[in-house]
């Protein structure tokens, strides 16, 4: 369970690093990173205005860390 989670935070830092490198829109995997990401990433864009500095993927780790707490303690309290 936690391999997901932390696969997916991977998935999204790399997401906010490859940003920063211009043509990479029609890679295969920057393709594959978005289409993973895209279900976290999107709310979280809808609701944060952007800025320089884009802070939803922050916001996305620090919600897929409350998640994987709760869904986690969950588990252990069955």
């Amino acid at each position: 369970m936690r391999v997901a989670f932390e696969l997916l935070t991977w998935l999204i830092l790399a997401r906010a690093i490859l940003t920063w490198v211009p043509n990479l829109r029609y890679n295969a995997v920057v393709k594959f990173i978005h289409e993973v990401t895209d279900p976290v990433m999107r709310p979280i864009q809808r609701m944060l205005p952007y800025n320089l500095l884009p802070f939803s993927p922050i916001v996305a780790i620090l919600v897929i860390q409350l998640v994987e707490w709760l869904v986690i303690g969950f588990l252990h309290s069955l």
